[in-house]
């Protein structure tokens, strides 16, 4: 796996020639991961789309609901680019989409990463002065603000 040399250790990278698998499993291994993927297709466009009409269209505009709104409308965006992935995955890792749409992807996916962990950052904080700053809380928490 790796060698010592003067105490830096190197790792071999894992691909088709050195890997212990064989082609047929690595293929089987893509095959059921590019099919969970798949799966989960459906199932996010569906859930995100269904918060995205809740919170978007029947219920209150509030700080909260805006919040979730961005946060709904993040996860929508990455499960919409499932395809693109689920066809790398069936083309054993071959990128058959132009350089700049690999890079838009990853750049999308990169932007909706760190927005999620933001977004919900902003919720635990939110969530925190809510409970413990209550008064400040009703008098300086408004939607324009958010």
């Amino acid at each position: 796996m790796g060698t010592m040399d003067q105490g830096n250790t190197t790792l071999q990278p894992i691909t088709g020639a050195n890997s212990r698998q064989t082609p047929a499993a690595m293929r089987a291994t893509h095959l059921a991961a590019a099919m969970l993927l798949f799966t989960t297709l459906p199932e996010g466009v569906v859930g995100n789309g269904l918060y995205l009409w809740v919170l978007g269209l029947k219920m209150w505009r509030t700080v909260t609901t805006l919040w979730f709104l961005h946060l709904a409308s993040c996860y929508l965006l990455v499960t919409l680019l499932i395809p693109f992935f689920v066809v790398y995955l069936f083309l054993d890792f071959h990128w058959v989409f132009s350089m700049a749409m690999c890079k838009l992807l990853n750049a999308c996916i990169s932007m909706d990463m760190f927005s999620s962990v933001f977004l919900l950052a902003l919720i635990s904080l939110d969530c925190y002065t809510l409970t413990c700053y209550p008064i400040w809380s009703r008098h300086h928490r408004t939607l324009t603000q958010a």
